[in-house]
């Protein structure tokens, strides 16, 4: 673990099907797991998620009792009506400065995970064993060995999607 990962309690919080996929046209490509939706907001609630807008607009209704940073390029002033509520950043350094002391959840979607995997220090990952197609992706999806130590898996099978689904905690090392 860097002093990077040791200063901050960041986390990723994502969900994935084979090859890395997280979405497809704003929406995740296997529709929604309702198991899922419960284990993110039990794993969420009560802390700060961070994200970009794009994953903001796509299920801003079940952020209740969170605060939320987006990380946008666009001018805050355009965002400041579709975004009450949340405080914007341009850049993700911004939200890692006013988020110091706090437990932060970066949430989606894949530019946002990139930026946040080097400071991250333990991901929540739900595999979705399907193929589909996406135009989104999470490169940072750990494995055993590369950096991760895989401490928790709980398999479940998700009638939403007929497919077999898991949720694995890592931790850096």
């Amino acid at each position: 673990m860097n002093n990077q990962t040791k200063e901050r309690p960041l986390s990723i919080i994502a969900t994935v099907g084979r090859g890395g996929v997280i979405g497809n046209k704003g929406k995740l490509p296997w529709g929604r797991i309702l198991k899922d939706a419960h284990h993110f907001r039990k794993v969420t609630l009560g802390h700060t998620v961070a994200m970009g807008r794009k994953t903001y607009e796509s299920f801003a209704h079940m952020l209740d009792d969170r605060s939320v940073f987006v990380l946008s390029r666009r001018e805050r002033s355009v965002l400041a009506h579709r975004l009450r509520g949340c405080v914007v950043a341009e850049d993700f350094s911004l939200i890692l400065e006013q988020t110091k002391r706090t437990r932060v959840f970066v949430v989606g979607g894949g530019e946002i995970y990139e930026q946040a995997l080097p400071y991250t220090s333990t991901i929540y990952l739900t595999r979705v064993n399907v193929t589909v197609h996406g135009d989104t992706f999470f490169k940072g999806v750990p494995s055993p060995g590369n950096n991760w130590r895989l401490i928790h898996i709980e398999g479940f099978y998700s009638k939403e999607v007929s497919a077999q689904c898991s949720f694995e905690t890592y931790i850096r090392w």
